[in-house]
């Protein structure tokens, strides 16, 4: 289907760096999977405009539906509560740290883009 393996290795990371984020609250297991979702569908807004920008995909009439960030959210709440009930609980504040570079990067990217 013409997706690359590395992207579907970015969501198995984001999964684990949202999960770690969510996990710092300390709420019960489905709520911290809905906060990993909400934090995944923040994340996929931030960068869904440097993809399409940068040409890696496009969306038809050039705008992102809002059902691309509805599915970022339900799958990544769902993901996140499969990986959630599987693991131990660990506190990993580097995968917090490589989220938020991540993040900056991508949202530096729409602020450079902006000025060009």
């Amino acid at each position: 289907m013409e997706v690359p393996l590395i992207l579907g290795l970015n969501w198995f990371f984001m999964i684990y760096c949202a999960t770690q984020i969510a996990g710092l609250v300390k709420l019960p297991l489905l709520p911290t999977a809905l906060l990993s979702g909400l934090i995944m569908t923040v994340y996929d807004l931030i960068l869904e405009p440097n993809a399409v920008a940068m040409g890696y995909w496009h969306w038809h009439g050039g705008t992102i539906p809002i059902q691309n960030y509805v599915a970022w959210f339900v799958a990544g709440s769902v993901l996140s509560l499969f990986y959630i009930y599987r693991s131990t609980r660990v506190h990993n504040m580097m995968a917090v740290f490589l989220f938020t570079i991540q993040v900056i990067f991508f949202s530096l990217l729409i602020v450079i883009r902006q000025f060009m």
